[in-house]
């Protein structure tokens, strides 16, 4: 196990082999359980069988206590239970640390919600679909069409119209599962990024897909900057006050950023008033370096931080020892996705410093925030 966990890259306090291993185990128990004790015959088929029982034309039996497929996809609260449980089933799984598939688990989890939405429909509109009174042509393009969308909307893709096209071949279907589509993808985008750019964001990992696949990454920074930031900036001529008051706004801030789900900056600018409310940015520093800066400075008097980072900087003997570090500059008006693309060009964590014109500031945009708000 450590050799193995040494090959992944794991320490000693991090994710063990052992933990997933049982956590395998664990979901390969439930779902034996889950088949064995579920109440649904259903749940003992695969995905690919799954599938094919519920796109297919269901007659129902007149067999009493007939417990096939077709009597459990006619009734309402068989096909609601085994949503749920497979619901739960899949989220799970897809939360397992393994790689793992999308595509089928979502095209089953949308065909057993056209399912019961079938199942569900009013007597007079199954009646007006199918005056003949065989209404599961209708239920099972339910299921095709519900499937479909539900899978493009959790993976943000349109070519799944054509592979589900291509399979079951029905002319028809075509305008229903392309509209069902686009409307499911544009309602996805209004509530949040598509499942794999989910991970990507919980795992914090730079792509700009998932920039790409929302309208408000193309919104200015300036709509998205927390003003309340601005306090946590640092007088370049500043005094012991200054300080304390740094450290009151920075405890303050803290759970309100966390409660709207803002990240802390993790350098804050050092800033010269030049006129009544107009900040011009000096430099920016980390809060290790500003308690280094606080213990320097004069006790009765204003210490000019910059002249005091450089004169302690000329000191150091280490070539990464720094005290001042180099903040990225944008432009309010600049859109979310582009300063994204900076920001991964510069290949710098830290926070973004708005600016207008040549160094005036006018809002603090953490490196961490701009995926979410760009996605969110």
């Amino acid at each position: 196990v450590q050799h193995v966990n040494r090959l992944r890259g794991i320490g000693k306090g991090g994710n063990t082999l052992l933990r997933d291993l049982l956590i395998f185990l664990l979901m390969a128990v439930v779902g034996s359980l889950l088949q064995i004790y579920g109440g649904s015959a259903l749940l003992t088929l695969g995905a690919g069988p799954m599938l094919t029982e519920l796109f297919s034309k269901q007659n129902m039996p007149d067999i009493e206590g007939d417990h096939s497929f077709a009597v459990q996809l006619h009734d309402p609260k068989c096909v609601l239970q085994l949503f749920l449980m497979k619901s739960l089933y899949t989220l799970v799984a897809l939360s397992l640390p393994i790689p793992a598939g999308v595509v089928a688990p979502s095209l089953v989890m949308g065909g057993l919600v056209g399912r019961l939405l079938a199942t569900n429909m009013p007597d007079f509109i199954q009646t007006f679909l199918a005056p003949d009174g065989d209404f599961s042509f209708y239920a099972a393009r339910f299921a095709i069409v519900g499937g479909t969308a539900f899978c493009g909307s959790v993976c943000r893709v349109h070519s799944v119209v054509v592979t589900v096209f291509e399979l079951i071949a029905v002319p028809r279907l075509i305008l229903p599962l392309m509209l069902a589509t686009i409307a499911a993808n544009y309602c996805g985008n209004k509530v949040g990024p598509s499942i794999f750019d989910s991970i990507l964001l919980m795992k914090k990992i730079p792509a700009m897909p998932t920039l790409r696949a929302s309208f408000k990454a193309l919104q200015p920074v300036s709509d998205v900057l927390d003003p309340e930031l601005l306090r946590l900036t640092v007088p370049r001529h500043a005094e012991k006050s200054d300080f304390a008051r740094f450290k009151e706004a920075k405890e303050e801030l803290g759970p309100a950023l966390t409660k709207k789900g803002r990240n802390m900056p993790i350098y804050f600018p050092i800033v010269e008033e030049i006129d009544e409310g107009v900040l011009t940015i000096c430099g920016s520093v980390t809060e290790h370096s500003l308690r280094r800066l606080e213990r320097k400075c004069e006790k009765d008097s204003a210490t000019d931080l910059i002249a005091l980072a450089l004169k302690l900087e000329a000191k150091m003997t280490e070539i990464d020892d720094h005290i001042l570090e180099e903040p990225l500059y944008v432009n309010p008006n600049t859109s979310l996705k582009q300063a994204y693309i900076e920001a991964q060009a510069s290949k710098r964590d830290g926070p973004m410093m708005v600016v207008e014109g040549c160094c005036k500031l006018v809002g603090i945009l953490p490196h961490r925030d701009l995926l979410n708000l760009a996605a969110s």
